[in-house]
């Protein structure tokens, strides 16, 4: 793993926010939020009680409304009804990775995130329905993976049509509504993770290991905050993933059958504009 972050770049790693919230699943208990609150895990720089069943996270930065946590979400299993519920908050990254929820409120950025992933999910949505391989999920599609212990929305996810007639994936219809899907179950072919300030752990180590556990056989992540972008795609190997091979700039996607490079230019009125190049193997 050592050699694979080396590759993604630490140094990039020095804006990761410590106003991320992890709260670990034994803390929906009475016994176990006493004990985290004890251990020193819990933040400060919000306040979280537990009453009436629900974890209650209040004076979250960048988020008025309080964040009510169910003690059912304490398993994957219940973590993703909550998630596919009203009652799940409708803006910010809430993710169960491995006996942890993960919560994230901060908005998206403008520069550096949410057109980085726009410009990937254009030119991946067209490249896709080009070759049909599958289906392509954009932004806010829930996966989850009993392997992985993993409910989790990637920035961008592609389930092929062999994944769905293997029973890789499973679509998961919502009840009383015919036509629509409440989440995917299994693991998707291709994900992409777009590093923020606050996610660069999580992206880089921790999704990085569940995603690989989850079998996903591609990962695209992106870095763009700095004064260059950090770009890879990983490829599912033996042990890990493994950096696709290159040539000059060039990475070889499995998924695609394309090789890819990723570029920006800045726009004389201030805005970063990106685009994603693609050419035969």
């Amino acid at each position: 793993m050592a050699s694979v972050q080396s590759k993604i770049d630490r140094e990039l790693a020095r804006n990761d926010s410590d106003e991320l919230i992890s709260v670990p699943a034994s803390a929906l208990t009475r016994e176990g939020f006493v004990a985290w609150k004890k251990s020193g895990g819990c933040p400060d720089f919000c306040t979280i009680t537990l009453e009436r069943g629900h974890l209650q996270i209040v004076d979250v930065p960048d988020h008025a409304s309080p964040i009510r946590i169910p003690k059912t979400a304490a398993t994957v299993d219940g973590f993703t009804q909550w998630a596919i519920s009203p009652a799940f908050p409708g803006r910010g990254r809430i993710s169960y990775i491995d006996g942890e929820i993960i919560v994230d409120m901060s908005p998206e950025e403008l520069n550096t995130h949410n057109p980085v992933k726009g410009e990937v999910s254009y030119v991946l949505y067209g490249l896709n329905k080009k070759l049909d391989l599958g289906v392509f999920y954009g932004d806010r599609a829930l996966v989850k993976n009993d392997a992985a212990n993993l409910s989790n929305e990637p920035d961008a996810s592609l389930v092929s049509w062999a994944s769905l007639q293997a029973g890789r994936v499973r679509v998961v219809p919502r009840k009383r509504k015919q036509g629509f899907v409440n989440h995917l179950f299994g693991a998707p072919d291709w994900v992409l993770e777009v590093v923020s300030d606050k996610s660069v752990k999580k992206d880089t180590e921790t999704l990085w290991t569940r995603y690989y556990l989850a079998g996903i056989p591609e990962y695209w992540l992106i870095d763009a905050r700095g004064e260059q972008i950090h770009f890879t795609i990983f490829l599912a190997g033996e042990n890990e993933y493994i950096p696709a091979p290159r040539r000059g700039p060039w990475q070889q996607s499995r998924v695609f059958q394309r090789r890819f490079k990723l570029e920006r230019t800045a726009h004389p009125l201030g805005p970063w504009l990106y685009t994603l190049h693609v050419k035969m193997p």
